[in-house]
This record gives structure tokens, sequence and C-alpha cells, in this order.
């Protein structure tokens, strides 16, 4: 009787004290804390960047279709002697020159020269098409990436929160064991006071509750230890909520085993390593267009002055405002790099190993999946029956002990014993917390491999 009084008034006032605490805090569920990490996560701040700089590639490839324009302005000092003709010197000018008739052609002068040339690739055997496809393949690379990214941090904070609660589930179970070797050494104490029992056995009750009391402080030192790790994802105060933990200890439904045979070919982990076999394929298919020349039109506006004129030569800087002509010249050019047609066949054997790297990714991570998810699946068969044997275990031991406290109350047995029987319930509870912590540990490998977390936000 008087251990049952102690141990209802010990959890009366454990319970009092964690509902008076809980009532200042939010209830943080799982689904509420990936919906935190998501936003809030810092990393995700690098993904979002590479969406962006690929859609700005993207662009960036789309203006190669359009004309080039280039130009330039210059004013110069030098030598006069020249020859009749038009052409295209260098890329983003033009040159015309007139064949007036000096009698003295030595010397220098001030030339002014602006022009305006247009490089428009009407054909290039499908090179910027290509080179289009390549750029928007790979800005799907980096849009995956970030739902892959998202995906591994919704495990990472699966496996942080149920951190949680298994710590949590642990400092339950050291209080539990604390006030039940309070109630024993107020039993032991009321016994050897009333000399039914040997004193020493209030010191050996007071030593296992004193290291009672050290495994509970050390479990609370554990419990918020994980819940800061679980904050630094989901970048909440750690004295701003609390977890429940009902679900953490209940039984494990049999329709998780059927995820084994789950089609994982859309899985964000096997679509970032498909993605990057097309991305492979499209550059081979862009080096292998790097032989064939470009057409391009070409078109251009010039205006020329310099200091040379009929009436002879004109010194000074601004000279070659003077005398000044309007030209336009346009034409069709073919332009082909020699080198390429040696340098494609090089580049198109290296496209042909990243292909091969690219599908060895892809397949390796596929086998991996795949095996890993028959693995749990067998471990859960397993787990399952471990954690129906452990409950019925805390059960018996619970049974057992209350019949042993009964025993030694009536001196039948020794503390001795009783302390025997107290540490093997203890360890059968420890025992079914292991348990499910390992059951759980499988449950979000599952969800992560199928990317199906449905079963972990309809539990917590």
């Amino acid at each position: 009787m008087i251990k049952r009084t102690l141990y209802l008034a010990g959890m009366l006032l454990l319970l009092v004290r964690v509902q008076t605490y809980s009532q200042t805090l939010s209830e943080l569920s799982l689904t509420k804390a990936w919906a935190l990490g998501v936003n809030n996560y810092p990393a995700f701040a690098e993904n979002q960047a590479q969406i962006s700089a690929a859609a700005y590639q993207t662009q960036l490839v789309k203006t190669k279709y359009l004309p080039q324009l280039q130009t330039q302005l210059q004013n110069t000092y030098g030598t006069y002697a020249g020859s009749a003709g038009a052409f295209f010197p260098l890329p983003g000018l033009f040159n015309v020159a007139g064949n007036t008739a000096l009698e003295n052609r030595t010397g220098a002068t001030t030339n002014l020269y602006g022009s305006v040339v247009m490089d428009w690739k009407i054909y290039d055997f499908g090179r910027r098409t290509k080179e289009l496809q390549v750029a928007r393949l790979q800005e799907g690379v980096v849009k995956t990436r970030l739902s892959a990214a998202q995906l591994a941090v919704q495990a990472q904070i699966s496996y942080l929160y149920l951190a949680v609660l298994y710590n949590q589930a642990n400092v339950k179970w050291a209080q539990t064991n604390a006030v039940r070797m309070q109630e024993v050494l107020a039993l032991a104490k009321s016994l050897a006071d009333a000399g039914l029992k040997p004193g020493a056995d209030t010191l050996f009750v007071l030593a296992s509750y004193q290291q009672a009391l050290a495994e509970n402080g050390n479990w609370q030192g554990k419990a918020r230890a994980s819940k800061i790790q679980l904050t630094e994802v989901i970048a909440v105060p750690t004295d701003s909520f609390t977890l429940p933990d009902k679900a953490y200890l209940s039984s494990a439904p049999a329709s998780l085993l059927g995820l084994a045979s789950a089609d994982t070919t859309r899985h964000p982990y096997l679509q970032v390593l498909q993605q990057q076999v097309e991305v492979s394929q499209g550059q081979k298919q862009l080096t292998a267009r790097k032989v064939f020349p470009s057409f391009s039109f070409l078109g251009g506006l010039s205006t020329r002055g310099s200091g040379l004129s009929a009436e002879g030569v004109r010194p000074g800087w601004y000279a070659g405002l003077n005398n000044r002509a309007n030209n336009y010249l346009t034409g069709v050019g073919l332009t082909l790099n020699i080198n390429s047609i040696y340098n494609t066949r090089l580049e198109n054997r290296l496209a042909e190993q990243n292909i091969l790297a690219s599908q060895s990714r892809y397949a390796v991570q596929a086998l991996k999946q795949q095996t890993t998810l028959q693995a749990i699946a067998a471990r859960l068969q397993e787990q399952q029956k471990q954690m129906a044997n452990a409950k019925q275990a805390v059960q018996n031991a619970q049974q057992a002990y209350e019949l042993y406290v009964a025993r030694y109350e009536s001196g039948l047995i020794s503390m001795t014993e009783l302390l025997q029987l107290q540490f093997l319930l203890q360890q059968a509870e420890k025992s079914e917390i292991e348990a499910y912590q390992q059951f759980w540990a499988q449950v979000v490998q599952q969800a992560e491999l199928t990317g199906d977390f449905s079963y972990l936000s309809n539990q917590f």
C-alpha cells in the first residue's frame, strides 16, 4: 500500500510539472517540421542560385539566334598610301579605300573611322538548337537536384525528430526507474524502522536510487542536445515547441512491408542521374555538329574621314572629321574551323566516356536503392516480431515486479532479489525502446528511398 501511494504521488507530481510546462509551448508535428526545414534551411539557397544561373544560361544560349552586332570608333594618325577596294578585315569592321590621286604621298594625317557590322548565322547544322536543348536539360538537372536535396533534408529532419522522441522516451524510462527506486527506498526505510528488515537494505536501495537519478540526468542532457540539433535544420528556438511522443511506442502496421517493391524510377535521386545521362548524350550530339561549317549573313555600315582631299593633306587631330564618306557592305560568309575536324574526334570520345560514367552512376544508385528496400522489408518483418515480444516482456516483468514487491513487504524475499527483478523490468523497458528506435530508423530510410513519407506524416 505504501508502495502504490508513493508511486502514484511521484508520477502525479511528474505529470503535473510536464503538463504545466507544455501548456506554454506549441506542439510541433513532423509535417510542420518538414515545412520549416524546407523554408528555413540555408543550404537550399545554393540550389535556388543554381536554378537561377541555369535559367540565365538558357537565356544566354537563346541570344545566339539573334544577329551579333559589333561596333568600333577610331581616330588614328598614320601614313596614307593605299589602293582601292572593300573587304571585311576583322570581325566588327570592314574597310573601304578610295584611290585619291595625290602628288605627294609621303607623310601622315589624321583618320576617323566608325563602323557597325552584323553577323547573323542563318544555318549551322543544328548546333544552336542542340546547344539550347543541352542548356534546358542542365536547367532540369539543377531543379531536380533541389527536389533531391529537399527529400534528403526531409529524411534528415525525420531522423532528428525521432532522435528527440527516442531521448524523450528514455527520459521517461529513467524517471520511471527513479520513481520506482524512490518507492522501494521508502518501503525499505519503513520496514527497517519497524525492525522487520535490516538497515543495510536502505543503503543498498539508496545507492540504486542515486544511480537512477544520475541516469535520468544523463538522458535529460541527451534530450536537450538532440532538440538543439533539430533546431539547426528547422531554425526555430528550442524553447518554443514540444514534440508529441504518444505514437513513438505504438505497434507497426504490416502495410509498410509492401513498399519494398515500389517503383523508384521517378525517385529524385535517380532522376538527377538519369538527367545527367541525357545531358551527356546531348553534349555528344552537339560535339558531332562542330565539324560542320556555319553560314552567316554579313552586313555593315561605316563612316570614314581623313585629312586627305583633292586639295592636299590637312594637319591636325580634327582633320579626320572633314572629307567623310559613308558606305555599306553586305554579303554571305562561310566559317569553318579546320582544327575542329581533328578536335571533334577527341571530344566525341570524351563525351562517350562521360555517358558511360553517368550510366554507371545511375545503375549503381538504382541497384543500391532496390536492394536496400528489400533488406529493409526483411528487417521490418523481424522488427515487428521483436517489438511484440518486447512489449509482452515488459507486461510480464511489470506483473512479476508487483508480486515481488508484495513478497518483499511480507518478508518472503530479500532486497537483493527484489532489485534483481527491478533490474530485469528496467532492461525489458529499455529493450522495448531500442526495438522501436530501430523500427523507426528503418521506416525513415524506407520513406527516403521510396519518396513516400505518408506513414510518418500520419503517425507524427
